[in-house]
């Protein structure tokens, strides 16, 4: 079987879904100290960010094809906003959860990558993914197991009050000169998980 003639089995389902960070507000102090009395004064901040995770819709592909660069790759599009009823900048950041991952999908050919206004911010694959049960069903090559959740942005993505980043994560198998047999018959799905905090002053001024 020539695998470059045929379409890889691939069920990729990724849920643009909400967990945290969406319309909520957060409270933070923030300590200075005045003088030799060590007097000690706080201040609050808002933080509200918004996203349409919930509504750019989902990767559904049952035949995932090999290709030979991200470009080709599926994709979700999403924004997140800081609104402008904010009084500080949030950190935010993506990851995906509830995977579960077919055995002969921990590959390095399996890839992904998560871009900010048309920049690249983090990219990777599965072939590192920790495994957190055994397979489903059977022993199979392609016997479906759980995953760990895994955080895509590892350096926090930071946006200001008023602000609306535009982000993107895409999926796919990468074409390699390489017997790519194994790949085929796989399954894949996770959720993606949004997550915000606000940036502390002491941070905003490093």
């Amino acid at each position: 079987m020539n695998i470059k003639s045929h379409y890889t089995k691939v069920i990729v389902l990724v849920v643009a879904l909400i967990v945290l960070g969406v319309s909520t507000t957060y409270a933070f102090y923030s300590t200075s100290i005045k003088g030799e009395a060590g007097e000690t004064s706080l201040g609050s901040a808002k933080l509200n960010v918004t996203t349409n995770l919930e509504s750019a819709g989902a990767i559904n592909n049952p035949k995932l094809k090999l290709v030979s660069s991200a470009e080709q790759a599926e994709k979700v599009s999403f924004t997140v906003t800081n609104e402008n009823t904010s009084t500080v900048s949030a950190k935010y950041y993506i990851s995906l959860h509830d995977l579960t991952i077919s055995s002969n999908l921990y590959s390095k050919d399996f890839q992904w990558d998560l871009s900010q206004d048309g920049t690249v911010k983090a990219s990777g694959n599965f072939a590192s993914a920790t495994k957190t049960s055994d397979p489903v069903s059977s022993a199979a090559a392609n016997a479906v197991t759980n995953a760990e959740n895994l955080q895509l942005n590892t350096d926090a993505l930071i946006i200001a009050p008023g602000k609306t980043d535009n982000l993107v994560f895409r999926i796919w198998l990468q074409n390699t000169d390489e017997n790519q047999i194994a790949l085929t018959n796989g399954s894949f799905s996770a959720k993606l998980y949004l997550e915000a905090v606000p940036q502390s002053t002491q941070e905003q001024a490093s």
